[in-house]
């Protein structure tokens, strides 16, 4: 499986949209698209800062999480 493949992967396990992605990572949405299915091959950079939106995105929806639940809150989900 290629890296654009698993961060896709990686994106849909953490039911992150794509377009949040996108945003996060300053690239378009279709660009995004396209490279995850491996119709265009992405620099390094853009690897890079897909990566680190899912990451940050992860990390923002876990806090989010824990706060509610510190406040005695069940979020039902989260939308992006």
């Amino acid at each position: 499986m290629s890296t654009a493949a698993n961060l896709r992967a990686k994106r849909n396990a953490a039911d992150i949209p794509g377009h949040a992605v996108a945003k996060r990572a300053e690239i378009g949405r279709s660009r995004l698209s396209d490279i995850e299915l491996g119709h265009v091959e992405a620099s390094q950079e853009e690897l890079e800062r897909i990566a680190a939106a899912i990451g940050a995105i992860e990390s923002e929806k876990k806090k989010i999480t824990q706060l509610a639940a510190d406040n005695g809150l069940e979020l039902a989900g989260i939308r992006l």
